[in-house]
């Protein structure tokens, strides 16, 4: 239980740092620190500090508890990381598309979160052995739809709106780093067989010439 209510008050306590007691005052680098935690362009604290909060704490608590892939797999502390990194990132490119303007705001930790409870959900692969064989190029044919996700979301959402082009691009961010670290033991083992599968096929090669 000790670790959902860290990941809460971690998220609560930067928060309400970055939002109310930090002063980036006109520098465009500090605003650009506190970017993944700052809500004070946004304001409204229940929707932005309290729910993510609560929500971050339910979502860490069954994944710490009740799921036993993300426990073998993966770490609270990884989800963070990614979804920081991701919610940077996202700023930095809508420093471009903003011109100038920094992306403020929790919705990129709080949608990673999000993300990483569908994932531990494993829905895609419900019946690992039966798909066995195909596990390997399904996982990479996966990760590449990501990317061409990534690229036709992009572009659409530049009709709907700015602010939905580096939401969107934030999560997807999260995912193509998530979900390679959560899946490396498969792309691993994949990545060993093809190299055996070469290996082989170049002594047999080197047979036959022979």
């Amino acid at each position: 239980m000790l670790k959902p209510v860290l990941a809460a008050l971690l998220f609560l306590a930067a928060t309400y740092y970055f939002s109310y007691i930090f002063n980036p005052g006109s520098s465009q680098f500090l605003l650009f620190v506190s970017s993944p935690f700052n809500i004070s362009s946004e304001g409204m604290p229940l929707f932005n500090i309290a729910a993510p909060a609560a929500l971050i704490l339910i979502v860490a608590f069954y994944l710490k508890n009740f799921n036993d892939a993300f426990v073998r797999k993966a770490s609270l502390r990884m989800v963070y990381i990614f979804a920081i990194a991701a919610s940077y990132i996202k700023s930095y490119i809508g420093m471009f598309i903003y011109n100038g303007g920094i992306s403020l705001g929790t919705s990129i930790i709080t949608l990673s979160f999000i993300a990483a409870f569908l994932i531990a959900l494993e829905v895609m692969v419900q019946d690992k052995k039966s798909l066995e064989h195909l596990y390997g190029p399904f996982l990479i044919y996966f990760l590449a739809m990501l990317l061409v996700l990534l690229v036709f979301f992009s572009v659409i959402s530049f009709f709907i709106g700015y602010s939905s082009t580096v939401h969107i691009i934030g999560v997807l961010l999260f995912l193509l780093m998530f979900i390679p670290y959560y899946e490396r033991a498969n792309l691993s083992k994949f990545f060993r067989k093809e190299e055996q599968a070469l290996l082989h096929q170049n002594v047999q090669s080197a047979a036959t010439k022979r």
